[in-house]
């Protein structure tokens, strides 16, 4: 994958706060988000930690603008991780962000979150001219395991102009493992594309262990 992609699987995981430190009160976490220094910004989002809160969700949401691209990576994964029912809005927002960063720090949050309601614009976001988007939205497709995206994954796998797009499609459905995604499988596997014939016998070989 691409070096883009690569920094941000290296960078996003989220911080851990101190064991004992004191729990960050709202004052101190909107100065330190306010802090000219990206250091103290990314210390203090990683100190908000994944934790609910209305007031913890709107810095966070804040955080996705932020100029440091590790800060909008970080905020998107801690609102995926926060489990908070008012996360999944934020993050469907952010899908439509026009910065790459932004939009693919947000499907990491979605696939956190768990919200299988995302995958319908994560479906939508197949057709995206950016091969790193169509990528991160196949994965996450998977990783969420609804049985709507099989159709959108289907057609990722044989029509996608990127194989690595198209592997992914199929590692998928192989994820989702419904009749459908079976079905879908089975159909690629007797294709006339070798390498998603190949990709989809090996995935369908897994399925049957």
């Amino acid at each position: 994958m691409t070096r883009l992609i690569l920094l941000l699987i290296i960078l996003a995981a989220p911080g851990v706060r101190a064991a004992g430190a004191p729990p960050l009160d709202r004052a101190s976490a909107e100065s330190g988000l306010a802090d000219k220094d990206f250091h103290n910004r990314r210390k203090t989002v990683d100190e908000l930690g994944p934790a609910r809160g209305a007031w913890k969700m709107a810095l966070l949401k804040r955080s996705l603008s932020d100029e440091d691209p590790v800060i909008r990576q970080k905020a998107a994964r801690l609102l995926g991780l926060s489990k908070d029912g008012s996360a999944y809005g934020i993050l469907a927002e952010a899908l439509n962000s026009t910065d790459t960063v932004t939009r693919l720090g947000a499907m990491d949050g979605l696939r956190d979150l768990g919200d299988r309601r995302a995958a319908a614009p994560l479906a939508a976001l197949l057709g995206s001219g950016d091969r790193n988007t169509r990528w991160k939205a196949a994965e996450t497709l998977g990783a969420l395991g609804s049985g709507s995206a099989v159709p959108a994954l289907r057609k990722a796998a044989v029509s996608d102009k990127d194989r690595f797009v198209r592997m992914a499609a199929v590692e998928s459905l192989g994820r989702i493992g419904t009749p459908a995604a079976r079905t879908a499988l089975n159909a690629l596997k007797s294709g006339p594309d070798p390498e998603a014939s190949l990709w989809a016998g090996n995935v369908l070989k897994t399925l049957k262990k």
